[in-house]
């Protein structure tokens, strides 16, 4: 398979986690939606009920999201440097 088709696969897929998790991280509730624009329709729903935040929730998901790109950004370097593998 083409370089390509392989990055715009793993945009899509991308995407789609993001849309999946994105009600879950403030931790409302939405009704599940299909057909065309599923994901707009959803990010819709959580913006209109913003104030409806369980703020424990954005702030663990936050924290992890901080956690998780800290180890992508410096611990994978450290890594890297010290085994010289492909992390």
């Amino acid at each position: 398979m083409s370089e390509q088709f392989l990055n715009g696969f793993t945009c899509g897929v991308a995407y789609h986690v993001l849309g999946s998790q994105f009600p879950h991280m403030f931790g409302i509730e939405v009704e599940s939606q299909n057909g065309v624009f599923t994901l707009t329709k959803e990010i819709i729903e959580v913006i209109s009920n913003i104030s409806k935040t369980n703020i424990v929730a954005l702030i663990l998901s936050l924290t992890c999201i901080i956690i998780l790109l800290t180890f992508k950004i410096y611990v994978n370097e450290w890594i890297k440097e010290k085994f010289k593998i492909k992390v």
